[in-house]
């Protein structure tokens, strides 16, 4: 951040630039870094949901040990509710719960929402 700041000070100083101009180019790169940061982070998340409502299908199956509806939710609820509830979908998992039936997506609609003001913001 300093690194940009101070070339722009100095030409304002110099009379060499308008300061509100260069201010304002300086804060789109650094939301366009916010952004790349907030996509990069769904996608993570919810490709992390994806994959845990696959793997905790495979040990239901496998009758082995489970992974936690705790955790699931904890998943959903930092942003991998969109993952989750397409997890929970493509393998045919946790649907006849209700509270996952209509939490699930409820979080996503919810995550949804946030993700479109962050990065509208």
């Amino acid at each position: 951040m300093a690194f940009y700041i101070q070339p722009i000070l100095t030409r304002y100083c110099n009379g060499r630039s308008n300061l509100y101009e260069d201010w304002d180019i300086f804060l789109s790169e650094e939301r366009e870094n916010v952004n790349n940061i907030i996509i990069g982070y769904f996608i993570f998340i919810n490709m992390i949901g994806f994959i845990i409502m696959g793997t905790d299908k495979n040990y239901a199956k496998k009758h082995k040990w489970r992974i936690p509806e705790r955790t699931l939710w904890k998943i959903a609820i930092i942003g991998g509710a969109c993952g989750t509830t397409l997890g929970m979908s493509v393998f045919r998992h946790k649907t006849q719960h209700l509270n996952f039936k209509w939490g699930f997506p409820f979080l996503a609609i919810a995550d949804l929402v946030i993700f479109y003001f962050l990065i509208h913001i």
